[in-house]
């Protein structure tokens, strides 16, 4: 992405991610790569859902999340079929780091990669790619692609 957050599409037209730099969620989305986002339609499906997926970034990760803790942010599908990156210690844990190679299947599908880190810094990298549907109007965490 440019710093200016304004790009041409792979048809020319003009797309705007200044939806990057405002409230809510400004410290999260500082993480996300866009670059694999080449068209204004998917452009405005990865508008709409941002704040609802950070969301979820922000509750998932929590040392202490349990899949109960995702109730209002994932579908039952989700929840039951929900895995976490693997435990540090009781006071160490991974947290999303990079969220990357957003990949819109429809209006109502999207696909992102997320690369975690530890806390120290020296435990690696947990990878991981998540699928978010939109359900009644609300996007929601439903399952991890496999």
């Amino acid at each position: 992405m440019t710093s200016s957050y304004h790009e041409r599409s792979v048809t020319g037209e003009n797309m705007d991610f200044s939806f990057m730099k405002e409230p809510p969620n400004r410290k999260i989305k500082n993480r996300v790569d866009l670059s694999a986002i080449k068209t204004a339609e998917d452009l405005a499906v990865v508008k709409e859902a941002i704040n609802p997926v950070m969301d979820f970034f922000q509750v998932y990760s929590q040392v202490r999340a349990t899949p109960s803790s995702f109730s209002a942010l994932a579908t039952s599908s989700g929840i039951k079929h929900m895995r976490f990156p693997p435990k540090i210690d009781d006071l160490n844990y991974y947290i999303s780091k990079k969220m990357w190679n957003w990949v819109v299947q429809d209006s109502q599908t999207i696909f992102l990669t997320v690369d975690f880190r530890g806390m120290p810094p020296d435990t690696g990298v947990h990878r991981d790619t998540f699928v978010f549907v939109k359900r009644d109007g609300v996007w929601l965490y439903d399952r991890h692609d496999l």
